[in-house]
């Protein structure tokens, strides 16, 4: 129920400024969009839509806890769904989850870095749950895209750029046993000219295919 029984007053909001905000205790919400109704608690504009910090319980078993504008998450903000995952950053109206921030998946998976329009976009740093691998490095419409560097509990290490998640282009592939691959990749294989350093000391530079050994020079 509302605080301020006044807010069901058009005249009495007419004498409010129009960019006041006040408190709601509970109303129930229709959302911003198709199917995210609920219950919302905190502060509200004039047109009693959220607006400022507030918490919205959606139907779905979604909560929303952060800063609203004109009735949209907008800022910073906490949000958490039924299936355990969890998002803390930044929210940009109608763009959702956008900016900075970091989300943390039910199966261990976590990204920290930014975001574009609900994907992972710009830099970050992924930590995968079940293999420990973390990845640093850039980010394209949810894909690891660009420059970027892969390590491994074992002690592998790539470093260098990435094509949809997987080494593609130039880069240096090290593996723990000290084998050192400098060269080109494609889709996360060894492909085109490359130079392979053993640890016992041989080089083969050559030319590779998905990995295999083509000729060498």
């Amino acid at each position: 129920e509302r605080v301020s029984n006044h807010l069901n007053s058009d005249s009495s909001l007419n004498n409010e400024a129009a960019n006041q905000r006040e408190e709601v205790t509970s109303m129930e919400y229709k959302g911003w969009a198709p199917g995210r109704s609920g219950k919302y608690s905190g502060q509200v504009d004039s047109a009693i839509l959220p607006d400022g910090k507030g918490t919205f319980e959606l139907k779905n078993g979604s909560t929303y806890n952060g800063h609203f504008k004109a009735g949209t998450p907008h800022g910073m903000g906490h949000f958490t769904w039924p299936n355990g995952d969890k998002y803390e950053g930044n929210f940009y109206q109608e763009h959702g989850i956008h900016g900075k921030g970091k989300y943390s998946f039910k199966n261990g998976d976590v990204y920290d870095g930014d975001y574009k329009n609900y994907k992972k976009d710009g830099k970050g740093i992924f930590t995968h749950g079940k293999t420990k691998e973390i990845y640093e490095g850039e980010f394209k419409n949810d894909f690891r895209h660009g420059n970027g560097r892969s390590t491994w509990p074992n002690g592998n290490v790539y470093e260098g750029q990435f094509r949809f998640n997987l080494p593609s282009g130039s880069g240096i592939f090290t593996w723990e046993n000290g084998d050192k691959f400098d060269g080109n990749f494609s889709w996360g294989k060894k492909h085109g000219h490359g130079t392979l350093y053993k640890a016992d000391g041989t080089v083969i530079n050559g030319e590779w295919k998905s990995d295999t050994l083509l000729h060498s020079s």
